[in-house]
């Protein structure tokens, strides 16, 4: 695990995990490391941010997709696809995950399973036209600065966390 590599290597290190239940799990393992206890032995720390809570996303659960609208990675899922799935044709089966709900109606509507590989291409392909932050997909930005400034306060001295 990556946790024991930076562990072992004295690093002061991180990990941001998505906000569901694998994320939560990993966190709960990490935290059976006794990582509080090693960063007071060693001065070296290994934080661990949940993306969901470090970008202020308004959702149950989060993954790093979740930073940008839904509309804009169901967009990127469409063009990858070839296909025309609307947000209304996306499950409400409890998950707030985008790329679970997306998986989802792709499987029930056109028998296809998610290759996040394919939609990554169509994300890139946007990237690459946006030449300032304002020509990001809305609330992108602001996302993408609170999770930026959880991060680098929780590598500031006195801040450390786990």
């Amino acid at each position: 695990m990556y946790v024991a590599f930076a562990l072992g290597q004295r690093w002061d290190a991180g990990v941001l995990l998505d906000t569901d239940e694998a994320g939560h799990a990993a966190h709960a393992k990490i935290k059976e490391m006794d990582v509080k206890e090693y960063a007071a032995e060693t001065g070296h720390d290994f934080r661990v941010l949940m993306v969901g809570e470090a970008a202020g996303i308004k959702k149950t659960d989060a993954a790093i997709e979740d930073l940008f609208p839904d509309e804009w990675f169901l967009g990127c899922v469409n063009r990858a696809y070839g296909v025309a799935i609307k947000l209304e044709d996306l499950p409400q089966d409890g998950s707030t995950l985008i790329a679970k709900r997306v998986e989802a109606a792709l499987k029930s509507r056109h028998g296809r399973a998610l290759d996040k590989k394919h939609v990554l291409k169509e994300m890139l392909k946007d990237f690459d036209g946006w030449g300032d932050v304002k020509d990001l997909p809305k609330g992108t930005a602001a996302n993408a600065e609170k999770l930026f400034k959880k991060i680098e306060a929780s590598f500031t001295i006195g801040n450390r966390q786990s």
